[in-house]
């Protein structure tokens, strides 16, 4: 009767989960474990659970990986035109001239004309940069723009912008202007325009070669 009695706090201390004997023998000193140990040794055990406590509590240490992993490459960075340039360096603009199309005979007659706008590094150590490609018609007007930024070119290299035969919009006094830079001294690129026909049946076609108009940075041509 006395034991159906039981408060509620000794029911409430039953249910509590504590730690099952096995697992306590797994990890103290065997004396201790099966209990014939002294109250001394008994007492030891809290120690021991404390320190097994701190060790599984413990923060986790950096990755060796993550330590060793390479890092990232940074992306490659467009070099700003408007910049300054270095002692010595040269910024140069250049005229082209280019046709849409030509008048033959007494000047009622037009032939549409292809054109490729031909740039061409001739230094074959260093590069060169183009900052401005743009596309002007007979009255001075720009057209189009080519270039949304600053275009390398490497030694020897070279690059084209072509102009359809059926695009008359620039008319017979059409012009490129090209505007390029170095930070060295370098050999003067060739910058011309190639015009085409295959309409008729001989054919037509020409060249036309660029002129610089204006030094922007000093001229250090060789």
């Amino acid at each position: 009767m006395r034991r159906q009695g039981a408060s509620a706090g000794e029911r409430t201390r039953r249910v509590v989960p504590g730690p099952e004997p096995m697992e306590i023998a797994a990890m103290i000193p065997g004396d201790i474990a099966t209990g014939r140990g002294t109250r001394r040794s008994r007492a030891s055990v809290w120690p021991w659970l404390a320190v097994l406590l701190l060790v599984g509590c413990a923060p986790e240490g950096p990755d060796p990986a993550a330590a060793t992993a390479p890092a990232r490459p940074e992306e490659p960075t467009v070099t700003d035109a408007a910049a300054p340039l270095p002692e010595g360096a040269i910024r140069q603009m250049v005229y082209v001239p280019t046709y849409s199309h030509i008048y033959v005979q007494d000047g009622t007659r037009e032939i549409d004309l292809a054109a490729t706008l031909s740039i061409r590094n001739t230094d074959p150590d260093r590069a060169i940069t183009l900052t401005d490609v743009s596309y002007f018609n007979s009255t001075g007007q720009l057209v189009r723009r080519y270039l949304e930024q600053a275009l390398r070119l490497q030694p020897l290299s070279s690059r084209a912008f072509v102009i359809e035969e059926r695009d008359k919009v620039g008319g017979v006094g059409a012009n490129f202007i090209v505007e390029w830079q170095s930070e060295a001294h370098v050999s003067s690129p060739i910058i011309e325009a190639v015009m085409i026909s295959t309409a008729s049946t001989q054919g037509i076609s020409f060249v036309s070669r660029g002129q610089v108009v204006r030094p922007l940075e000093g001229d250090s041509l060789r």
